[in-house]
């Protein structure tokens, strides 16, 4: 927009402003203006809602060159941050970064849609992140990328702005506009500071009461937590001890049957190489017996033949 560029040039002379719509390189777009306001875009479809609202715009045609072409225009030197706010065109002013080796400290994105706490990303994250950048700080509307070539920073993005900073507001922050309303009317705020400053001061101490409660609540509760941890480490102890006494007890018992197994199979072999050794002398002896019988037998055959042959030869003699 013409009207901040020369306003920007005549406030900072010692800077350097590029006037120019970011994109692909040389594409024709339309710059849909709305004078006064933060709401300038290329969208067609932001400027079609804004102007549904009531705000008019003023279509300026504009030639894009790129991020990359931008970093030319500074070869030497080591760029700290780079804040991209373009009302919806942030994916496209990425893309045209292109290869470009410049690598700022830190990314600012502002990934909300307009006047809203929606978050948009329209993949820009996974743009950055190819470039190596990560997230690391998110105030509500802006989103902060680290490089990881200057990780160490990454200590200073935590909390957002606190009393512990020691932060001044300038005249025209957004916080203080009430009090400036106040001065211009003619009236003493003062007094109206100190009421806020009273309000603060008693709000703080009782967040402190309310904090040191429950520092009490929670160290009783951690007390009470590390007992049952205790009771809990002894009852597993002792069912440790009972399970090693079970299992020796078990290999014990395993142990004497197994030797009783052994000296009953002892014994049981022991009785029947016996008895197979009583049997074999039974059989040898109703074999001798047999064979003697045998014997008797025939020989008392022959000892009845022989009278009657005998008495028959004497017979027939006489």
């Amino acid at each position: 927009m013409a009207v901040y560029a020369d306003r920007l040039r005549g406030a900072r002379p010692d800077e350097v402003v590029v006037e120019a719509a970011v994109g692909p390189d040389g594409q024709e777009t339309t710059l849909f203006e709305f004078a006064g306001t933060g709401m300038t875009t290329a969208r067609q479809d932001y400027a079609d809602t804004h102007g549904k609202s009531g705000f008019e715009f003023v279509p300026v045609k504009m030639v894009t060159r790129t991020l990359a072409s931008i970093f030319d225009d500074f070869p030497h030197s080591d760029i700290h941050w780079l804040k991209v706010d373009v009302e919806g065109m942030e994916r496209a002013v990425i893309e045209s970064w292109g290869d470009h080796s410049a690598r700022p400290w830190i990314v600012v994105l502002e990934m909300t849609l307009h006047n809203s706490t929606v978050e948009v990303d329209d993949e820009v994250s996974e743009l950055l992140a190819q470039r190596g950048y990560r997230s690391v700080y998110f105030d509500g509307l802006n989103r902060f990328f680290l490089h990881e070539s200057r990780d160490e920073l990454a200590v200073h993005f935590g909390p957002g702005p606190n009393v512990f900073d020691c932060f001044r507001l300038t005249p025209n922050s957004a916080f203080v506009l009430h009090l400036r309303e106040q001065i211009e009317a003619g009236q003493d705020p003062y007094g109206v500071v100190l009421k806020l400053r009273e309000a603060f001061t008693k709000g703080l101490v009782a967040q402190g009461v309310e904090a040191s409660d429950n520092r009490v609540r929670l160290d009783a509760h951690l007390a009470s937590a590390m007992a049952q941890v205790r009771q809990l480490e002894a009852q597993l102890r002792d069912a440790e001890e009972r399970f090693s006494g079970i299992v020796r007890e078990l290999s014990e018992s395993q142990r004497v049957a197994l030797v009783r197994i052994a000296e009953e199979r002892e014994a049981a072999s022991q009785a029947a190489e016996a008895m197979v050794q009583r049997a074999e002398m039974r059989a040898r002896i109703a074999q001798h017996r047999v064979l003697r019988i045998r014997k008797w037998f025939r020989r008392s055959l022959r000892v009845r033949k022989l009278p009657l042959i005998g008495g028959w030869f004497f017979t027939r003699e006489s």
